[in-house]
């Protein structure tokens, strides 16, 4: 029998890889299909997925926009968009644009995009206003954006406080 001081945690993934597998498959897939019914994603449609991750909003929505709609997801982690990357050629996705950067400052036009989604990112955003200004600049006047983040409205009283400075900040 080994001792305490023996045990040693064995990781045969790295993070992304783990993300994957466990937290994706676990609980973002039910949410991804939420925030899509939310954010009006169809044909024709220009879609940003924020802080995509491994990019299962992405991969689930690539097929509502159709070949006349651009989906496009931005994380800054080079780890998650190789994953992303992967994932989405083993299933024959092939249409997304992939970008690598600082969500506070994107490469994109005013008004570039129909529906904004962030799944389970702000949170993890160091600098938040920043990142809904750039979330609300690079949305069209009459677009949508869709944001989740943890926890239940129920257990944050405040949310509707945080709800009402979103709306200020990003216009």
């Amino acid at each position: 029998m080994s001792s305490q001081t023996d045990f040693k945690w064995q990781m045969s993934t790295d993070g992304p890889e783990t993300y994957e597998r466990y937290i994706v498959t676990t609980w973002m897939i039910d949410q991804t299909h939420d925030l899509i019914n939310a954010g009006g994603i169809g044909p024709h449609k220009r879609v940003l997925d924020v802080a995509c991750g491994t990019g299962i909003v992405g991969r689930t929505g690539t097929d509502l926009v159709g070949p006349d709609g651009r989906l496009v997801c931005v994380d800054l982690n080079r780890g998650m968009l190789r994953v992303a990357t992967r994932c989405a050629a083993e299933e024959g996705v092939t249409d997304i644009r992939w970008c690598q950067g600082d969500i506070s400052r994107m490469p994109f036009s005013s008004g570039d995009f129909d529906t904004v989604i962030c799944q389970q990112g702000l949170q993890f955003f160091p600098e938040k206003v920043s990142s809904l200004k750039e979330m609300r600049r690079v949305l069209s006047p009459e677009g949508t954006l869709v944001i989740n983040v943890l926890g239940s409205s129920g257990k944050k009283p405040a949310r509707g406080c945080h709800m009402r400075y979103i709306c200020r900040v990003s216009g």
